[in-house]
């Protein structure tokens, strides 16, 4: 690390591929999946997003329902920022109920693409979390982190990125008797270099 020689006192790194680490590992950035942003897979799909509003002071938000007892799947596009190093992803899920009690196995998969590579790729593997309703109906729930996920395909910087997320219905400790409204989804990645 040095001082810019034009003395502004910016922070250099030693070369472009240079990094700030944090306790020794690389920061983390965010991506959210809006449920006002993804849509019902052709087959199987979720119900589509809806606005909803909750209690008296009525604040709306956007969400996509997931049935009980079944496989349901929805599914967002991106492009991964210029600083994603291509490796594996993480994935906490937003959610809502109209019941006060149940759990819902969430589930979430991707394929990365490159330029002129074939679209019909084999979803990646799939990792999932079980997370269960709190103290009432209409609660916000944040599920804890999902296992590593890899995307199919080779993931870099840049790459188109296609996310399917769904609830296993017919999970045995998905319990949940009613439809999961899934708010939104946070996807962590480690990144490669500043060039955001």
């Amino acid at each position: 690390l040095g001082i810019a020689a034009d003395g502004s006192a910016d922070l250099n790194l030693s070369s472009p591929t240079g990094q700030i680490k944090i306790g020794g590992s690389s920061p983390k950035r965010t991506i959210i999946l809006t449920g006002a942003g993804g849509w019902p897979s052709t087959t199987y799909g979720s119900a589509s997003n809806l606005k909803n509003n909750v209690g008296s002071n009525k604040p709306n938000y956007y969400a996509l329902g997931f049935d009980s007892g079944t496989f349901e799947y929805a599914e967002w596009s991106i492009v991964m920022p210029d600083n994603y190093d291509g490796g594996g992803v993480v994935a906490k899920f937003y959610w809502t109920s109209s019941v006060a009690t149940g759990n819902v196995v969430w589930g979430i998969q991707g394929n990365s693409y490159a330029d002129d590579e074939v679209f019909e790729l084999a979803w990646g593997t799939a990792q999932t979390i079980n997370d269960g309703m709190g103290s009432a109906a209409e609660d916000v729930m944040v599920s804890e982190e999902t296992s590593t996920i890899t995307l199919a395909g080779t993931p870099a910087a840049g790459e188109f990125v296609q996310f399917r997320v769904y609830r296993d219905g017919a999970n045995a400790a998905d319990t949940l008797a009613t439809d999961a409204s899934l708010m939104m989804v946070k996807i962590e990645y480690n990144i490669s270099q500043y060039s955001d």
